[in-house]
């Protein structure tokens, strides 16, 4: 097929999934989407031990360690997930919770969906917006910070390594502490992710080729001290965010 019957192609085929056409600046088509909703779910229950959970009063416990194991009266399988420790003469648990989600744009956004085929990548792409589109709030605590991270298909974990020690993932941003109780239900203005100075290079990275599956990590450590009430409630999040490609 002759080349300018190509470009007439891509060109229509972007008009038709929603595209602009620019034939005269630097870049010849630009989209303007949502990133997928991506919905991420913490709840104690998950990490706290069921004997932490049925203490009364509902506070943690003060143990004097090492003297008492932090762990007696527990699987090595609980007290590995509450990340129930000794610190300076007393027992803290210091749970880290990890959730990842994965997104392909070409099958998720439906303005990609009738180009993909026809386009190898973005040669640009900025991701304008990172945010909370909604979120519900029972914890009895407040949130720790939340990293968010990006990272290919293959990655497990944020800190996932390749051959050569080389980090598989790279923080993209991260959610300030969100006090306990408070909710953001939907058709809320929302709660904007603070991106990291690199954001705009990691995020380029892995969408350029947006062909390409890559995982969205959600990774928080909370710390529990004596007297503190025992970790209860859920929280429930959609990440989503705004983004202009072109190529």
């Amino acid at each position: 097929m002759h080349r300018s019957h190509v470009w007439l192609l891509l060109v229509a085929a972007a008009l038709a999934g929603g595209g602009a056409c620019d034939l005269f600046g630097e870049d010849l088509l630009s989209w303007d989407f949502a990133l997928p909703e991506k919905e991420f779910t913490v709840n104690t229950d998950n990490f706290v031990p069921a004997a932490i959970k049925q203490l009364q009063p509902a506070t943690m416990p003060t143990i004097a360690c090492p003297t008492v194991d932090c762990c007696a009266g527990l699987a090595a399988s609980e007290c590995d997930t509450f990340g129930f420790a000794c610190q300076t003469g007393a027992c803290v648990a210091v749970p880290s919770v990890e959730l990842s989600n994965s997104l392909n744009l070409a099958q998720e956004v439906p303005q990609l969906q009738s180009v993909a085929s026809n386009i190898p990548s973005f040669t640009h792409v900025t991701l304008k917006r990172l945010y909370l589109a909604s979120y519900s709030n029972t914890l009895n605590y407040d949130t720790p910070e939340i990293e968010i991270y990006l990272g290919p298909e293959a990655a497990a974990s944020v800190d996932d390594v390749d051959q050569g020690g080389a980090p598989l993932c790279q923080k993209l941003g991260r959610l300030d502490p969100i006090p306990k109780g408070t909710s953001c239900l939907a058709g809320c203005a929302g709660l904007d992710v603070v991106l990291e100075p690199a954001a705009a290079q990691v995020f380029e990275t892995f969408v350029r080729n947006f062909r390409q599956t890559f995982k969205l990590f959600v990774r928080a450590t909370s710390q529990f001290e004596p007297g503190d009430p025992v970790p209860a409630g859920q929280f429930t999040a959609t990440v989503t965010g705004t983004v202009t490609a072109s190529m």
